[in-house]
């Protein structure tokens, strides 16, 4: 496995600007940011399209930073808890952006909330146009529940990154994970362990 080739790859296709935003979105759209870290991703995609933006960022520094940016906007909703395949309180290791329950990365560590992303889509009663996930290595997770919920289905495009680092058996989690979206969706652009694109089957 070489990341730093795919890494190499995604910076000369310049695909923070050509890829992550190239979406066929409108002000009727919905998106989910899980993993909203200081709002960037919910400003650009709401800048280019005006869609409904779920911002979920479980870290309340950070939180808070997102809710100041877009203070006024009715149309970017933010939640101080991420999304899991359980709903749970956990110890969250702080370290920027790579911030994770998962792994420790850092001494420092804070406790937050985790929601059931299964019940909160059931609750919410939407389907959701475009879900991006950078939430540390939890992807895996997230995918298996929405998986055996049933509920993929209900998420037309997904934008996802999938870690390695420090993830035990990360080969095998990517491989199961991609299986289980091909049920549903497809890959439209891939970036091994950097960042891929899945869009329903229509």
């Amino acid at each position: 496995m070489n990341v730093g080739q795919e890494i190499n790859q995604w910076r000369r296709d310049d695909g923070d600007t050509n890829l992550r935003y190239d979406y066929n979105l409108n002000e009727t759209s919905i998106v989910f940011d899980l993993g909203g870290f200081k709002g960037e991703f919910a400003d650009k995609i709401y800048e280019k399209f005006s869609c409904k933006v779920y911002v979920f960022e479980p870290v309340k520094l950070l939180y808070d930073e997102i809710v100041s940016k877009f203070r006024g906007n009715h149309n970017i909703k933010i939640f101080n808890f991420g999304l899991y395949n359980k709903t749970c309180e956990v110890d969250i290791y702080l370290k920027g952006s790579a911030s994770s329950h998962i792994t420790k990365s850092s001494s420092v560590k804070e406790t937050i909330k985790l929601v059931n992303i299964s019940e909160f889509m059931i609750e919410e009663n939407c389907n959701i146009d475009l879900m991006k996930i950078n939430i540390e290595g939890a992807e895996y997770e997230i995918i298996d529940k929405l998986y055996e919920d049933n509920l993929l289905n209900k998420i037309k495009e997904m934008q996802v990154q999938f870690h390695w680092v420090d993830i035990p058996d990360c080969e095998e989690k990517l491989i199961s994970a991609q299986q289980k979206l091909a049920k549903t969706h497809k890959p439209t652009w891939s970036y091994k362990f950097v960042w891929e694109n899945w869009k329903q089957n229509y």
